[in-house]
């Protein structure tokens, strides 16, 4: 199974919510972390994501899996 949950070098925590059709951002910040939505259905038209990564440069891929797509 492909990762739904990846951690960037930076300490960025990325998830893959399939039931939601969202791939939400954790970022560090003091004690606690900062939630952005880094893609969702109903902006990017994005349904099933099945996986995230995250390269060195910080550029995101999502598996889109019910689109076929990355």
């Amino acid at each position: 199974m492909s990762p739904r949950i990846v951690v960037d070098g930076s300490g960025n925590v990325y998830f893959a919510d399939g039931a939601t059709n969202r791939v939400l951002k954790e970022a560090p910040s003091g004690s606690g972390y900062i939630q952005t939505v880094i893609a969702n259905g109903g902006v990017n038209g994005l349904s099933e994501p099945g996986a995230v990564a995250v390269d060195g440069s910080g550029n995101v891929y999502i598996a889109d899996s019910d689109n076929n797509r990355v």
